[in-house]
């Protein structure tokens, strides 16, 4: 068996794909359509590190609510997915338009990061709609 035929030509050169969605009403361009919002796909390998930092590790507690200690008298710990936050943090780092991590538009809403901005600007049904590409986007990128 020839393994060239597995070796992809030009796989170090790919270009970063692009995904643009249907805007919403909130923000509009000079002749009244909705902007449309670019994404970026983001890769497995950079999901599962966005993952890693909204993990959260607290020590395990029983019905009582004593502290669960093993057999070897260690801490037993309880892991929990902080979901809100990773799901800001994948439209965040994947959102290309708007650029939620452009310094002027952070200043105009009084804002310091781009979750945050994330958060002002799309509010309400505006946000679940975003929220839905993001979740859209990610079963995309994790094929």
């Amino acid at each position: 068996m020839d393994f060239k035929e597995f070796m992809l030509p030009n796989i170090k050169e790919a270009k970063e794909e692009i995904i643009t969605f249907k805007g919403v009403e909130t923000f509009k361009d000079s002749k009244g359509k909705p902007i449309p919002l670019d994404f970026r796909k983001m890769n497995r390998k950079e999901y599962r590190e966005l993952i890693k930092q909204f993990k959260i590790r607290k020590p395990a507690i029983d019905d009582k609510g004593d502290y669960i200690i093993s057999s070897n008298n260690k801490l037993v710990y309880d892991e929990e997915l902080d979901t809100a936050g990773l799901n800001d943090a994948v439209i965040a780092k994947t959102m290309v338009v708007p650029n939620l991590y452009d310094k002027e538009l952070m200043e105009y809403y009084g804002v310091y990061s781009a979750t945050e901005l994330l958060n002002v600007m799309f509010k309400g049904d505006d946000y679940d709609y975003v929220d839905r590409l993001s979740l859209i986007h990610i079963w995309r990128c994790r094929r």
